[in-house]
């Protein structure tokens, strides 16, 4: 997929799975209405069936393992920016939950199958809003709305009780905060003024955070070592050349990653897929 900066509404197939992975580079939420499949994002698995939901707050490539012919799944993406003041409104705590639990899957009875019901009415209102062919005056009021209801809606939803951090100092909660923004945004994002500039501290402030939480480990390494795994798993797939993966990584050019690859690694893309199993 080629990344938008609008919510777009699609249904997924087998066919989307070009080479066993699927590249999402926006924010999704997505849930399955048939056929089965087992697929990691990152080093987790999932496996999704009927009525199973699955959501990311930032790009994800989806290594799929197992799949059914008959796999299908609704799906909305959007991107992250339009998320970022709903949860600065109310309170970051729900954001970490979510990031967390970004799994879930319906069960027989009253209460999930009512929220399944009323999650694919959220979908097909997106679908009337945000398909390709739909055609909606003022679109960012209309997608900042939509996400705004569905996340709240989706908070209601929850019976289970949220434990929140406790006894955890402000450096370790910043700490574990930029951790969880270098995993959704560091695709967009190379650069630490940008996370420092979202938790309102000075890059100097984050480095120091960062640097005692992890025995010296940098701001910088922790989001370059990110990266590096991302473009290790982007060199798996052979149809992809460099210069499409530096333009999914935002990277400026294909030389500019090599040089990044091979300053982190000690040898350049080419030998990596030649090593590679």
């Amino acid at each position: 997929m080629k990344p938008r900066n609008h919510i777009q509404y699609t249904i997924l197939t087998r066919a989307d799975w070009a080479e066993g992975q699927l590249y999402i580079p926006e924010a999704f939420y997505m849930g399955v209405t048939q056929g089965s499949a087992i697929v990691q994002i990152r080093n987790r698995h999932f496996f999704l069936e009927y009525q199973s939901e699955l959501h990311q707050f930032g790009g994800s490539l989806i290594q799929c393992q197992n799949m059914s012919d008959d796999f299908q799944a609704r799906i909305f993406t959007y991107p992250r920016a339009l998320l970022e003041p709903l949860f600065k409104a109310i309170g970051y705590d729900w954001y970490d939950f979510f990031d967390v639990n970004s799994f879930y899957q319906h069960v027989d009875d009253p209460r999930s199958q009512r929220t399944w019901r009323e999650f694919n009415q959220w979908l097909d209102l997106a679908r009337t809003l945000f398909s390709p062919e739909s055609k909606i005056k003022y679109p960012q009021l209309q997608q900042e709305n939509f996400l705004a209801g569905y996340w709240m809606w989706a908070i209601g939803t929850l019976q289970e009780a949220m434990v929140l951090s406790r006894g955890m100092s402000p450096a370790k909660m910043i700490y574990r905060r930029f951790l969880k923004l270098v995993n959704q945004q560091a695709i967009d994002h190379h650069d630490v003024k940008y996370y420092a500039d979202i938790l309102s501290i000075s890059p100097r402030y984050l480095s120091k955070i960062v640097t005692e939480c992890t025995d010296g480990v940098t701001p910088k390494q922790i989001i370059d070592r990110h990266l590096l795994e991302l473009i290790k798993e982007l060199l798996k797939d052979r149809s992809l050349t460099l210069i499409q993966i530096a333009d999914q990584l935002n990277f400026p050019d294909q030389s500019y990653l090599s040089r990044f690859f091979y300053r982190h690694t000690g040898f350049y893309p080419s030998k990596f897929q030649n090593l590679a199993p």
